[in-house]
């Protein structure tokens, strides 16, 4: 598998090993057939994969009546087909949403699909009721390199040099449809769709903002069906899939630009990106029922740029920096028995804060050869956000917390708050996430403009928001992605396969091992395990293509 953006092997990453069997919908808009008490499932079949979709969830408010869905669409290189998949789900998708199933009552035996919420002819009742109040917009996963040198923003598609790569969509929402990413009228200046047909239930409402209302279905599926396509998969393969919806959803303050610090080999974030904010205003309703439905076969591989002391951005650059060779620092020895131990560091800090010597890491074993760099072999730039703080001693990343309080807490940082200044007055090191702020998804009004530039103006003016009357059980978050279907089935050996309802502890610890926010990937199965080596115990990349019944055999 080539990685089209710099014709290097593409990551070895935990969602390539279903590739073979295809993406498996993983609560797929669970909350969409919640306003009354329906409850879904879906068969799984190995083979070749399925646009049905999957509901099961529950909500207990029942006077929701819009609901906003956000898909974040993974835009790296391998997500073509899956985005043509999603496009052919569009129809299934819309149909379910506008013609609710009719259930029996007692049984909750599906009896077919309603006539806009009229059972009469099937009997039963409406699952839910039809969802009238829709808006859906699409983002990617492309952010850039957070300020190194890759995936450059004026990369070409490499199919049809007239079009752009798209390797910074900037959270944006996206507004290109199909093949020659012809804008869609419907979706107008502020880059989303709005479902809002002429039914009592829309009596008095108002027209969206900057888009045009859709009250034909047909056309609403067909608009919907071009954003998918347009997205494309030419766009940076530091994919940034979790950061993107935080950017749209929550930072209080989206920068503009991530810029160098003169003299230092730090960046800064500059700036306030006003188009988001007005993109976010004119999506997102505060009353609403909002949906984030993420579609991807890898991780997010973005990094924070401040971390490391303003240096975090230096993981996806193809020089980095202090080393003779280009590569990056090693982890010292510490790393290679306890990630969580204090001696655990980069080989690059070879000097305290003060400017003396630090022996603890010059003396270190893995810091002696080489200078402390990995070899050119051992470190290819395509695979640096692959276990990074095993292999560097560093995490550069964000933290998991960052998106998992996005989604559920009420408050959280702005830029200041995230490396909030010390008693020197520089930023913190790391981040710290002080959550000081609104988070937009929870407030009554957002912001469309920014006056400035200045600290005072980035809290009063984007931090300070009234809070509206979402609630965290209205959010939710699922994700279409590369899981092997055996981890998921109830007997992978049975004639019939069919899905777990629930995934029990001893599920989830096959999927992502027993404490991975603490390192321990203990219990894991081996498809799951991120690697850049053959995995041990799996049939090699020289077996025959269906030796393994899982991803048919290393790559």
């Amino acid at each position: 598998m080539q990685d089209r953006n710099n014709g290097t092997t593409k990551r070895s990453r935990t969602g390539a090993v279903a590739m073979k069997t295809g993406l498996m919908a993983v609560g797929l808009m669970g909350a969409l057939g919640t306003l009354g008490a329906g409850c879904l499932t879906r068969p799984v079949q190995p083979g070749e994969p399925t646009t049905k979709t999957n509901f099961t969830a529950v909500v207990k408010q029942q006077g929701i009546d819009k609901v906003d869905i956000l898909f974040a669409i993974d835009n790296s290189a391998s997500m073509g087909d899956k985005q043509q998949l999603l496009a052919l789900a569009v129809p299934d998708l819309v149909n379910r949403l506008i013609n609710p199933y009719c259930i029996e009552e007692g049984t909750g035996a599906n009896l077919g699909a309603s006539n806009n919420g009229d059972c009469t002819a099937n009997g039963g009742k409406v699952e839910f009721p039809p969802i009238h109040d829709m808006h859906i917009g699409i983002i990617s996963s492309s952010l850039g390199a957070a300020g190194a040198d890759q995936c450059s923003p004026d990369a070409k598609n490499p199919v049809n040099q007239a079009l752009n790569a798209h390797n910074d969509d900037r959270g944006h929402l996206l507004n290109r449809g199909g093949v020659s990413e012809a804008q869609v009228a419907s979706a107008g200046t502020s880059n989303f769709l709005a479902w809002l047909p002429a039914v009592t239930a829309n009596d008095g409402k108002p027209d969206p903002n900057g888009v045009t209302k859709i009250t034909d279905v047909n056309k609403f599926k067909t608009d919907f069906a071009d954003l998918v396509t347009g997205v494309h998969e030419y766009g940076c393969g530091f994919e940034a899939q979790l950061e993107s919806v935080y950017r749209f959803l929550n930072q209080p303050d989206p920068y503009d630009q991530v810029v160098p610090v003169p003299g230092t080999s730090r960046k800064a974030l500059q700036g306030v990106d006003t188009q988001l904010l007005q993109q976010r205003a004119d999506f997102l309703r505060p009353d609403s029922l909002v949906a984030v439905i993420m579609i991807t076969d890898e991780n997010d591989s973005t990094v924070d740029p401040l971390s490391i002391n303003g240096q975090g951005w230096a993981y996806l650059n193809s020089s980095f920096p202090g080393s003779a060779s280009g590569t990056a620092a090693r982890e010292t020895s510490a790393c290679d028995s306890d990630l969580k131990s204090a001696d655990c560091t980069s080989c690059g800090f070879k000097k305290n804060s003060d400017g003396s010597e630090n022996t603890k890491v010059t003396g270190d074993p893995n810091c002696q050869t080489n200078g402390g760099y990995y070899a050119a072999a051992d470190d290819s730039l395509n695979v640096r956000p692959i276990k990074m703080k095993a292999r560097f001693g560093v995490d550069p990343q964000f933290p998991v917390s960052r998106y998992v309080k996005g989604f559920q807490s009420t408050s959280v940082p702005n830029r200041n708050g995230e490396h909030p200044a010390t008693t020197s007055g520089s930023p913190s090191p790391n981040y710290v996430g002080q959550a000081d702020c609104t988070n937009p998804l929870y407030a009554s009004v957002l912001p469309t403009a920014f006056s400035g530039d200045p600290t005072a103006d980035i809290d009063t003016t984007l931090c300070k928001l009234p809070r509206g009357p979402r609630t965290p059980d209205l959010v939710f978050f699922a994700v279409i992605g590369g899981v092997p279907w055996q981890l998921l089935a109830q007997d992978p050996t049975a004639a019939t396969i069919v899905l777990k309802d629930k995934f029990t502890d001893a599920d989830w610890t096959k999927v992502i091992g027993k404490d991975p926010v603490n390192y321990d990937t203990t219990g894991i199965d081996i498809h799951m395990v991120e690697s850049i080596e053959p995995r041990a115990g799996l049939p090699p990349a020289t077996d025959k293509n269906d030796a393994d019944p899982y991803n048919g055999r290393e790559w």
